[in-house]
């Protein structure tokens, strides 16, 4: 069974890996100009470390929140990947209920998918904390 969820889930991820990576490698860019980056080669501390502790740290945060703000991006291609490789689930479900009009369906998957989101940011609120000690609920 997993054999033929290989090719789905590698049109999944790889469709949003590059974006990834380039928005990281961007942000790194924007970094590495920056004086404490600059303060931290002088130290003479290791390449890993700097990375480790000034890059990572500063591009962590807006990839996390962009990863969860693309929940709905996922959802919306694994429909698109369900219906191109004929799999069964809740994109073959939202499709046939488009096309018979079937609206208390499409409300509950359209509320299901917008509840997920919500309780992702919420849970993203929490972990930001955890990720970025500069980051404190009051």
């Amino acid at each position: 069974m997993l054999r033929h969820q290989l090719l789905p889930a590698l049109a999944l991820i790889l469709g949003s890996v590059g974006g990834w990576v380039l928005s990281m490698r961007g942000m790194g860019i924007t970094i590495q100009g920056e004086d404490y980056v600059n303060f931290a080669e002088h130290k003479g501390l290791t390449g890993g470390r700097i990375f480790r502790d000034y890059y990572l740290r500063n591009t962590l945060l807006p990839q996390v929140t962009g990863l969860a703000l693309a929940l709905g991006t996922v959802i919306t291609s694994a429909i698109i990947v369900e219906g191109l490789f004929g799999l069964p689930g809740l994109g073959t479900v939202l499709n046939n209920a488009i096309r018979s009009n079937d609206f208390p369906t499409i409300y509950g998957i359209v509320l299901f998918i917008t509840i997920a989101i919500a309780v992702l940011m919420t849970v993203l609120e929490f972990i930001y904390p955890l990720l970025d000690p500069r980051v404190r609920n009051q």
